[in-house]
């Protein structure tokens, strides 16, 4: 009896619940006016810091292959000349019959015999030479007694005789920088030299680096700071490094050196960064609209646009600055729908 009750009931509820399935099922959607709206995607924003870490080329300005000469004449009796080597300041270059003969580097050749109370431009480069080589010796002035001690030092340590501070033309040689790679040697132990005749072929002088640019490559401008191997020095705003103590060191460094030994002229390629951080801010490229070159537009959250400058792209992000403040948030993806700057 229960059973013949229950079995109605039990297919009645099937029913229900298959309606309640196929109603769910095929029920049309709500209209729009009841879909709950969408906000567009939009993205945070944050200032950070940009140093504009990266490679760059410096391109070389030197003028023509110099010659190493002596002044002096007679047999050649050892000799610190290696083609592919370097001839540094303060070095012995050679010895002829078997007197040494130190290298010394200035912006002017020395001309004559010097002494203590001498002056002239001669005896400024001198003081150029000994100063490049350490000694603390005034820049400008007459052979003082600074220089004469120098000078005598500089004799010792060469083994030059006498060792008495008075600067003899015989006993030294000129080079055009602190440190000279040797392009070819042209005198070998066991020869005869003449006076004036070339002893070494080296590169001629590095007058200024120049930092490479082109239309592909964006530079930001401010001063920088630029590694070359353990060597940090700095690079003007204007791209052109012309001090001569730094162009001293870059061409004593074995990076340069090996650059300039290539065949084929080909930028020396340095590390760097700017000495003074910008603040900007990451977007994606697609959220930048309208404007030319480096001048674009950001779509705000609630519509209206706002002028961009783009200072680089990294790493799928372009790096930009806002003339004023920065807004929170700004329109990306689907949601931009500015096509011009307002």
């Amino acid at each position: 009896m229960i059973r013949r009750i229950l079995l109605p009931v039990a297919a009645a509820l099937a029913g229900l619940a298959a309606g309640i399935l196929l109603v769910s099922t095929f029920a049309p959607p709500a209209p729009d006016s009841l879909q709950k709206p969408t906000a567009p995607p939009t993205l945070g924003l944050q200032e950070t810091e940009f140093r504009d870490e990266r490679s760059m080329g410096l391109t070389a300005d030197v003028d023509r292959t110099a010659a190493i000469a002596l002044n002096t004449s007679g047999m050649v009796t050892a000799s610190s000349c290696v083609s592919g080597g370097t001839l540094e300041s303060g070095g012995v270059i050679a010895h002829i019959d078997a007197a040494p003969i130190v290298a010394l580097a200035s912006t002017t050749p020395l001309f004559r015999d010097l002494a203590p109370g001498d002056e002239g431009t001669d005896v400024e480069a001198l003081r150029q030479a000994l100063r490049g080589l350490g000694f603390d010796v005034d820049a400008e002035g007459t052979y003082s007694a600074a220089v004469r001690d120098a000078v005598r030092q500089v004799q010792r340590l060469a083994g030059i005789a006498p060792a008495d501070g008075s600067l003899r033309l015989a006993s030294v040689a000129w080079l055009p920088a602190r440190s000279v790679a040797v392009s070819s040697c042209e005198v070998t132990v066991g020869e005869r030299y003449e006076l004036g005749s070339p002893v070494a072929e080296v590169p001629g002088t590095l007058r200024s680096l120049t930092l490479v640019t082109g239309e592909a490559t964006v530079v930001v401008p401010g001063d920088r700071t630029i590694r070359l191997g353990a060597q940090e020095f700095a690079m003007p705003e204007s791209g052109a490094i012309v001090d001569r103590a730094v162009l001293d060191v870059v061409a004593a460094s074995p990076e340069y050196q090996a650059n300039a030994a290539k065949t084929k002229d080909s930028p020396l390629s340095v590390s760097a960064r700017l000495v003074t951080p910008l603040r900007v801010v990451a977007v994606p490229p697609g959220a930048l609209v309208g404007g030319a070159a480096d001048m674009r537009c950001v779509q705000l959250e609630g519509g209206a646009t706002a002028p961009v400058r783009i200072v680089a792209s990294r790493l799928g992000s372009s790096f930009v600055t806002f003339d004023g403040d920065i807004p929170k948030r700004i329109r990306i993806g689907a949601s931009v729908t500015a096509k011009a700057c307002a």
